[in-house]
């Protein structure tokens, strides 16, 4: 019986990892299960062994497919990648594209939290500069400290490498529609793809 791409697998493992977590890592992410007969032989979901296809694996993970492989000389098998299948794009402000899994989980939780801080204070009133009929620096200052006390608390549990909160000082809570802009910007956590190193011989140190 020939078996088919092994979604359930993949969205088990991500649901296995936090948020940051990469589905492929190699330290805790084996699939193979032999007394389960799990991953004893991977293939591709066209029904060919990985091993018949060593050279295309490459050009498959550069296009962002996800599949079951072994290291050589190593036991178990792993996902190569968590991509997600998409192209990686930078704007021209420095903002990319959720192109990882781990990417859009850690996007994905810092929308909940962040809401969950600032739903609270929907309907407030708030301080306005009375000159120039804007928010007051203090009013920014708060949200925007609401804000960063959750964008910390996620990098203190080591799901984010820094985060930042940005309150528009033009929001206009005045004139009908009311509206606080806020903007959030998370850098994640670096993911070591590969390892590439030179060896040398010395005759000293």
């Amino acid at each position: 019986q020939q078996a088919h791409a092994a979604v359930g697998t993949v969205l088990g493992v991500r649901a296995a990892l936090r948020v940051h977590e990469n589905i492929g890592e190699v330290e805790r992410c084996n699939i193979e299960d032999v007394l389960k007969d799990a991953f004893t032989q991977v293939g591709l979901s066209n029904h060919e062994l990985v091993s018949a296809n060593l050279s295309e694996l490459d050009t498959l993970d550069a296009k962002g497919y996800i599949f079951a492989y072994r290291y050589t000389n190593y036991d178990g098998v792993f996902l190569n990648n968590d991509h997600t299948c998409t192209p990686i794009e930078l704007d021209a402000e420095g903002n990319k594209n959720l192109h990882q899994m781990a990417y859009g989980a850690v996007v994905g939780k810092a929308k909940r939290v962040l809401r969950n801080a600032l739903l609270p204070k929907v309907k407030t009133t708030q301080d306005i500069d009375a000159t120039t009929g804007k928010l007051s620096t203090g009013a920014i200052k708060y949200f925007e400290g609401i804000g960063n006390t959750e964008l910390n608390r996620m990098q203190t549990d080591g799901e984010i490498s820094g985060g930042a909160t940005y309150v528009d000082p033009d929001s206009n809570l005045i004139n009908t529609p009311r509206v606080l802009n806020v903007d959030f910007a998370v850098v994640p956590r670096g993911t070591v793809d590969e390892i590439s190193g030179n060896i040398n011989l010395k005759a000293s140190l």
